[in-house]
């Protein structure tokens, strides 16, 4: 379930967001930048888990309705836009207009989630500029990206940033080892992927089930025998 206690290396950014939380002083958006796969969507879940959550507000048990909701993306309130091929564009921006004039259907808050927020059109961008200048106090935008300084200026502008970074390799070990079911986990394979993730939990599991990456890995293991 994604609660903030399940994200893992992200220490600094997560306290962030929870003291600002706690003291009543919510963003309205927010610019989640750091590399792919360390973590930036599941924090933008785990944020929507905590403003709606009723067991646990502020946090986010991982087991209410709303929590389960959210973790099986069917929260009503809780609103995922990514590339619709190379760009996210205007009308995926504008579909979103109806819901931004209302209240939440059922929690307290209302989450858009722009994962891939470097991959807006132009014309995409402007349109949802428009909307975090002038939100509802119970609507917030949570923009994601890998690639800040490709996101409008205006946006960022208008956003509080948090960043995300890298895991260690022994972090990102453990983390990886954790992920995978028991009894699949190759030393080797495991050694060689998150050698050259980068620090990025979700780089080295696509790394550890893509085929034409694994092969690749056989052929460089035999190279340095």
């Amino acid at each position: 379930m994604p609660c903030f206690s399940d994200i893992v290396g992200q220490q600094r950014a997560i306290e962030s967001i929870e003291r600002s939380i706690s003291a009543g002083r919510l963003a309205h958006a927010y610019l989640f930048s750091g590399p792919e796969g360390v973590g930036k969507r599941t924090t933008a879940l785990a944020l929507a888990s905590a403003l709606n959550c009723s067991s646990d507000p502020g946090r986010g048990c991982g087991r209410c309705t709303a929590c389960v909701k959210v973790a099986h993306g069917n929260h009503p309130d809780v609103i995922c836009v990514a590339p619709d091929g190379a760009f996210i564009k205007i009308g995926q921006i504008r579909a979103l207009e109806p819901y931004l004039a209302i209240p939440p259907h059922e929690g307290a808050y209302r989450l858009i989630v722009i994962d891939g927020a470097d991959a807006l059109h132009p014309s995409a961008a402007n349109a949802l500029l428009k909307s975090v200048e002038e939100p509802r106090s119970d609507t917030v935008f949570v923009l994601c990206t890998a690639a800040a300084h490709r996101v409008v200026g205006t946006l960022i502008s208008r956003c509080r940033r948090v960043r995300f970074t890298p895991l260690s390799r022994e972090l990102l070990l453990a983390v990886v080892q954790g992920r995978l079911p028991a009894g699949e986990s190759d030393p080797t394979a495991l050694q060689w992927a998150t050698a050259i993730a980068e620090g990025s939990p979700g780089r080295a599991m696509a790394m550890l089930s893509d085929e034409s990456t694994a092969a690749a890995r056989d052929l460089a293991v035999r190279l340095e025998q």
